[in-house]
Parts: C-alpha cells; sequence; structure tokens
C-alpha cells in the first residue's frame, strides 16, 4: 500500500501479479535496475520526487524492489546548506559594502561640490552623472547591509489577507503596472492569522508580487496576462501563493533564484528574493517555487499559524 501511495498508483488489485515494468514504466524492469541502492529522479502526479531504489535478489530468478522517499531529506539537506551559504555570502557583502560606503561617501561629496562651482551646461551634465550613479551604489550599498544584518523577529498576531491586499494597493500605485493591463485576482476567503513582524511579511509579499511583474513585462504580446494570490490554512501553516502566468523560469535557473545577487534582469540587483527567503525562514517557514517554461511561475509561502 505504501509503495502504491509513493508511485501514485491508485488501485492496488489493478496491478498484483503484473510485471513492474508495465505497472511503473519509469521504474525500469529488474534489469536496469542497479543491484545497489540508487537515489533516483520521477515526476508522480505533477511532483518531483526523489526516491531510493534497492533491489534485493531472491530464490528462483525473483527480486524483491525496496522503495525509499527522500524527497524531504533531501530538500531539507538542500535548505540548510542554503541558509549557511547564505549567511557566509551576507557576511562577507557586509564588510565589502562597509569598505565601499566610504569612498563614495567622498565621490558623492566632491561631485556636490563641483556641482556648485561649475557653469559649463555640457560638464554640468557629467557632473550630474556622477551623482546619480553614486546615488545608486549607496542604496545597493544599503541594500547589501540591510541583507546582513539579523533579522529582528517582532512578533503580533497579524491577518496574513490583510496584509496581502495593502501590498496589492501598492502594487497598483507603481507606473509599470498602471501601464502593463496585468490583471490581479485573488482568492483569500478567510482570515489567516500567523504571528510574524508585518513589516517583514509585507517586504516578503512585495518581492514575490514585483518579481511576477516584471515577469509579465516580459510577455507584452501575450493575450491576457494575470497574477494570482491565493491563500489556505493547512495543518498548522498558513500557505500563501503567487502565481503568474508569464515565462516561467527556465530549469537551470530554478535552484538557484534565491541566492544572493542572482538575477536574469537586466536592471535587478539579486536581493529581493534572497532577502524574503532569508525573512520566512527566520520564522520557521520556507518558500517552494513551481514553475513551467512558457506556462508560469507559483511561488507558495507556508509559514507556521
Amino acid at each position: 500500500r505504501t509503495a502504491g501511495e509513493l508511485l501514485g498508483i491508485r488501485s492496488l488489485y489493478s496491478v498484483i501479479g503484473k510485471p513492474l515494468q508495465e505497472v511503473f514504466p519509469a521504474l525500469g524492469d529488474r534489469n536496469t535496475i542497479r543491484d545497489r541502492p540508487e537515489i533516483r529522479e520521477f515526476t508522480i502526479r505533477g511532483k518531483r520526487k526523489r526516491i531510493l531504489v534497492t533491489q534485493i535478489e531472491l530464490v528462483d530468478r525473483h527480486s524483491m524492489v525496496l522503495l525509499k522517499d527522500l524527497s524531504d531529506i533531501l530538500d531539507l539537506e538542500k535548505r540548510v546548506q542554503k541558509n549557511e551559504n547564505l549567511a557566509g555570502i551576507g557576511k562577507l557583502a557586509a564588510g565589502v559594502a562597509h569598505e565601499i560606503r566610504n569612498p563614495i561617501a567622498s565621490i558623492y561629496g566632491s561631485a556636490q561640490l563641483l556641482e556648485q562651482q561649475i557653469t559649463d551646461p555640457e560638464q554640468r551634465k557629467l557632473v550630474d552623472i556622477m551623482v546619480r550613479e553614486t546615488e545608486r551604489v549607496d542604496r545597493l550599498v544599503g541594500q547589501l547591509l540591510q541583507f546582513a544584518k539579523p533579522v529582528s523577529l517582532r512578533k503580533e498576531k497579524i491577518d496574513l489577507r490583510e496584509v496581502v491586499l495593502e501590498c496589492l494597493d501598492s502594487l497598483k500605485t507603481r507606473p509599470d503596472y498602471n501601464a502593463s493591463g496585468i490583471k490581479l485576482e485573488t482568492a483569500l476567503t478567510e482570515a489567516l492569522m500567523i504571528t510574524a513582524s508585518k513589516d517583514h511579511i509585507k517586504e516578503v509579499i512585495n518581492s514575490l508580487l514585483v518579481n511576477a511583474l516584471q515577469a509579465l513585462e516580459e510577455q507584452k504580446n501575450k493575450p491576457e496576462r494575470k497574477i494570482t494570490v491565493s491563500g489556505n490554512r493547512q495543518g498548522g501553516f498558513v500557505e500563501l501563493t503567487v502565481k503568474d502566468n508569464g515565462p516561467g523560469i527556465p530549469k537551470d535557473f530554478r535552484e538557484r533564484i534565491f541566492d544572493l545577487f542572482f538575477t536574469t534582469k537586466a536592471a535587478g540587483t539579486g536581493l529581493g528574493l534572497a532577502q524574503a527567503y532569508k525573512i520566512v525562514r527566520e520564522y520557521e517557514g520556507n518558500i517552494d517555487v513551481d514553475s513551467d517554461e512558457g506556462k508560469g511561475t507559483s511561488m507558495r509561502i507556508r509559514i507556521p499559524a
């Protein structure tokens, strides 16, 4: 019964006595299964599973195949490794940011003094560029320092549904949204109470919404572009999903989208999703990504209720 549930077989009686290859072709037959434990990947009912497959030889040329689902264990190991990597990169980034901020302040101050003394229009234009670009670098340094700081868990009872509606109202004020024609849909039918900082959760939701908006901007010729936000309770967790019907995330990038500085956007910094992931993990939650190229992306937050 357990093996049937693992392999997505609904009726056990329909497979009794049939060859393994006929029941589950992706697993193969006894000749393709190695005689030592092997982790293999399968897609079962739309979900990717990593299963430890072991074949044990029995008498009369029979054999027994043992299956163990390692998906949750391997995912947990990957999350732990990602957290350790983010912590190390954050410390390095903070050190670099402090070293950069002082010379940037000197350049910015000098450029402002020059701006007051120069009267030639062409030279003033060059100085304006210096001021503008040093301001941009200073903002990036500030974001790096913010990322490196420990998350202060100022917990309070908040309704996640209300926070989502506030974030959607903010999204509607963005010039890039108003000019896009993108539809916003919600499926939030009940109060979703969690214990967390409202500011932190808003930062996470805003990051996911902006990411979806920017993904849809790449498909201006698509007839209907939309972002859907849905939420529900699952056991002791509250789940919130931000879904878009954009281009999707290439398979090679999916494991890296929460890495610091990783971005596929020309004007991106690679800080938004990394900070969102860090905040959710601090609240003992997680962010899962499900994406199909050409169909869209879903990002699901799970936070303890």
